[in-house]
C-alpha cells in the first residue's frame, strides 16, 4: 500500500498545498481583512491515502487560498518505508510538527531550488542530527543552488550571521547541502537496505534550473511525484514531457496544478518587456523582486537582450552574484538555445558585467533615474532585504514593482498587492 501525506504546522484555516480533487477536499474560510504587517504562518496537517491498486491518484494544488511555503510531504510505502520529500519553510514557522516523523525517515528528496521545497533542509539536519545518516537525492543545481536560498532565508531572518539571535554557521549550511547524492535526469538508482527494492528516477521538470519530477518504482507499483511542472516553453529551461513512455500509466500520480497564464510564451515576454520600458522611459525604478534561484534567471536573460545598456541593473543580495557564476557552469541543464548562443558568442549567458551588487546604503544613495533593481524575497518578509528595499524605495516618487511570481497568500506582499487591487478597483479614473 502506498501513501501520500501532506505535513504543515497546525492551527491554520486554509487547505494544504497539495490534496485530493474529490469529496475528500477540506473546505476553509478565506479572511479578506487586511493587515499588511500581520503574518499567519500556521498551517494545518492533512492526510492523503490510497489503496494499492491500478487508478491513477491526482493530488493538485490548492485553489489560491493555501497555506504558507512551512510543510513537507511524506511518501510511504506499507506504512514502513518513509520517503521525506521537498521541506520548505518560511524561516520563522515551527518546525517540531515534523519531530515524530525524523526518527522514522529513511531517504530524503529535494525537487527544487527554491524555500518552498528545501527551506527547512539544513535547519532539519542540524536540529536533528539523526537525519545526517539518512541519504538525501537531488539534482546538482539544486544541491548548489539550494544552499544559496537557504543562506538567503536564514540570513533574513537572523539564523545566521554575526547578529545575536545565530544559532548557526554557513558552514552549517554547506554541510548539510554537501551531503546530498546527486543525480542526472532519467538516472534510476537502485536503493539499498530497508529500502531494497525500490529504484527512484529524477526527470525534469521545466520548473526551475534542475528541478525534478520523481519516479519510484516498486514491485508493480509505478509512482509519480511532481509538485511542480512546466510544460510550455520557457527562455533557458527545456519544458518537461508527463508524456514520456517510463512515465506513462502510473499507478499514483501526485501532480500540482498551479495554472499560469493562458497566453503563449512569446505574448508574456513582449508584455513584460512593454511593460518594462515603460516603466523606463517614465525615469522610474523597476522593481523586481524574485527567487534568486528561480525566475532570476529568466529575467536577466531577457532584460539584458532588451533594455536599453544605459540603463543600469542593481542586485541586492545577502549571497550577490553566486547564483548567476554556478548557474553559468550548469548549460548542460538549460536549453538547447542556450548552448547555441554560448557557443558562438564564447561567453556563458550569465556572466554578466552589466548588474552591479550594491548595499542597502548604497541603494538609498542612488541617483533618481530609470534603473532596475533585483533582490530576493518574494514574500517581503520581515527581515528580508526586499523588505528593506521596499521601504528604502517607498520614500520616492517614480517606483513600480513588477510582479513575474505570485507571493504567498499568508505574506506580507500578497497583503499589500490585494489592496493595491482594492484600492484600483474603486478608483473611477482607472474604470472604463
Amino acid at each position: 500500500m502506498f501513501e501520500f501525506i501532506t505535513l504543515s504546522p497546525s492551527g491554520s484555516t486554509t487547505p494544504t498545498t497539495e490534496q485530493r480533487s474529490s469529496s475528500q477536499q477540506d473546505s476553509a474560510d478565506e479572511d479578506d481583512a487586511y493587515d499588511p504587517m500581520a503574518l499567519d504562518s500556521d498551517s494545518k496537517v492533512k492526510q492523503e491515502s490510497k489503496e494499492n491498486d491500478n487508478d491513477i491518484a491526482i493530488l493538485p494544488h490548492s485553489t489560491p487560498v493555501q497555506t504558507g511555503i512551512t510543510q513537507a510531504r511524506l511518501l510511504t510505502f506499507d506504512k514502513q518505508i518513509n520517503i521525506l520529500a521537498d521541506p520548505g519553510w518560511d524561516g520563522k514557522s515551527d518546525l517540531s510538527y515534523l519531530e515524530e516523523i525524523v526518527p522514522k525517515v529513511d531517504l530524503i528528496i529535494l525537487s527544487h531550488t527554491t524555500i518552498e521545497y528545501l527551506g527547512a533542509y539544513a535547519m532539519l539536519l542540524y536540529k536533528y542530527p539523526i537525519l545526517r545518516r539518512i541519504k538525501t537525492y537531488s539534482t546538482l543545481p539544486i544541491a548548489k543552488l539550494g544552499r544559496l536560498a537557504t543562506t538567503e532565508l536564514y540570513r533574513a531572518m537572523g539564523l545566521i550571521g554575526p547578529i545575536e539571535s545565530a544559532i548557526m554557521e554557513v558552514d552549517d549550511i554547506e554541510s548539510a547541502f554537501n551531503n546530498i547524492i546527486s543525480l542526472n535526469y532519467a538516472q534510476s538508482i537502485g536503493l539499498q537496505g530497508n529500502l531494497t527494492g525500490i529504484t527512484i528516477t529524477s526527470y525534469n521538470s521545466g520548473h526551475t534550473l534542475g528541478g525534478s519530477i520523481w519516479q519510484f518504482n516498486r514491485g508493480a507499483e509505478k509512482i509519480v511525484y511532481a509538485p511542480a511542472w512546466n510544460h510550455s516553453k520557457d527562455s533557458f529551461l527545456v519544458n518537461s514531457k508527463l508524456n514520456l513512455p517510463n512515465l506513462m500509466r502510473p499507478t499514483t500520480l501526485i501532480s500540482g496544478s498551479d495554472l499560469g497564464s493562458s497566453k503563449s510564451h512569446k505574448h508574456r515576454v513582449e508584455e513584460f518587456l512593454k511593460l518594462a520600458n515603460v516603466t523606463l522611459n517614465n525615469n522610474s525604478t523597476l522593481f523586481l523582486p524574485t527567487s534568486m534561484t528561480g525566475r532570476f534567471f529568466e529575467l536577466i536573460l531577457l532584460l539584458e537582450k532588451n533594455i536599453d545598456l544605459n540603463i543600469p541593473f542593481y542586485l541586492v543580495s545577502y549571497t550577490g552574484v553566486k547564483s548567476m557564476q554556478f548557474s553559468a557552469n550548469m548549460l548542460e541543464w538549460m536549453s538547447s538555445d542556450i548552448t547555441k548562443n554560448w557557443e558562438t558568442q564564447n561567453q556563458s549567458p550569465f556572466e554578466s558585467t552589466r548588474i552591479q551588487l550594491i548595499t542597502l546604503q548604497e541603494l538609498e544613495q542612488l541617483d533618481q533615474g530609470p534603473k532596475i533593481l533585483f533582490t530576493e524575497s518574494l514574500d517581503m518578509s520581515e527581515g528580508s532585504l526586499g523588505r528593506a528595499c521596499l521601504a528604502t524605495l517607498c520614500t520616492r516618487h517614480h517606483t513600480a514593482i513588477m510582479m513575474t511570481e505570485g507571493p504567498h497568500p499568508d505574506s506580507t506582499f500578497y497583503d499589500l498587492y490585494a489592496e493595491w487591487e482594492r484600492l484600483v478597483s474603486q478608483d473611477n479614473r482607472l474604470k472604463s
